[in-house]
């Protein structure tokens, strides 16, 4: 369904000629609650589907891209922000200490064992160098999506779900501060910059 709401809105997009310029804004919006919306009603993963749709609007020749792309990068932004008051909400520091353990051994393993393999096996096939992709494998994909997919359980009331959110915070947290802080050093170890 993504697929076919971005391929018709891609050429409905080239044909519209709307006066006012904010309305573009507006009917892409409205296209990714369509994917949204459409896809979960038919049983599919909505979320998906707007990936899809906008992965297939964003590659796609369209006059206004630059315009829709700021506006949508600003919207993303703001999203992005909000999540994170709103997942600031879900957690309490007292019951940190609790998962310290177990958190820091997940971590150890996410960053020093499962990234850099699944980097590896994602790049076997490109021209980067060995140094380039342990850098990648070190910045790596972190942040909000695994605390909210974290959620899920909390909003199903499964058992251990409280549990296993707070984890997963923590390993998000520990990650952060410890790839994150470091990329400029690493970085400047792996010579993949020049200074």
């Amino acid at each position: 369904m993504g697929l076919l709401i971005g391929w018709l809105a891609a050429r409905l997009i080239r044909r519209l000629n709307l006066d006012v310029e904010g309305l573009y804004r507006v009917f892409t919006i409205a296209l990714v609650l369509l994917s949204y919306g459409l896809t979960t009603i038919l049983g599919g993963s909505g979320f998906l589907a707007v990936y899809l749709t906008g992965l297939l609007l964003g590659n796609c020749p369209i006059q206004r891209m630059d315009r829709l792309s700021r506006f949508h990068d600003s919207l993303a932004w703001l999203m992005q922000i909000a999540m994170f008051l709103i997942l600031g909400l879900l957690v309490f520091p007292s019951r940190l200490p609790a998962i310290m353990v177990d958190g820091l051994l997940i971590t150890g393993i996410v960053v020093f064992i499962a990234r850099p393999l699944s980097v590896f096996i994602a790049l076997l096939f490109t021209k980067m160098s060995v140094r380039e992709k342990l850098f990648v494998s070190w910045v790596g994909l972190r942040g909000a999506v695994p605390i909210v997919l974290a959620t899920f359980p909390l909003l199903a009331g499964l058992p251990k779900a409280t549990t296993l959110f707070d984890l997963v915070f923590f390993v998000v947290l520990a990650s952060v501060l410890l790839q994150g802080t470091s990329v400029p050093y690493v970085a400047k170890w792996l010579k993949v910059i020049k200074v």
